[in-house]
């Protein structure tokens, strides 16, 4: 679980960090994101594979919105 954290804490920040410097308000995504990685940790540690899944790509949703929502590809 730490490795993929890993692997998407850095997309993550650097989103939330242009989006800042945008001005772009993606607390909501961002939120979510976050309580869905602690969901996947949480799942991970209690051996629950299918649910960690559907969790997993939750958070991947999540980083894809913040991308578009930089690009300007979707509204806020």
């Amino acid at each position: 679980a730490s490795v993929n954290l890993q692997e998407s804490l850095p997309a993550f920040l650097a989103m939330a960090v242009v989006a800042e410097i945008q001005g772009l308000d993606l607390t909501l995504v961002a939120s979510v994101w976050l309580a869905l990685r602690g969901a996947y940790v949480a799942t991970y540690g209690l051996g629950i594979v299918g649910l960690r899944s559907l969790i997993w790509i939750g958070s991947l949703v999540c980083l894809v919105y913040m991308g578009l929502a930089l690009a300007g590809a979707v509204t806020l």
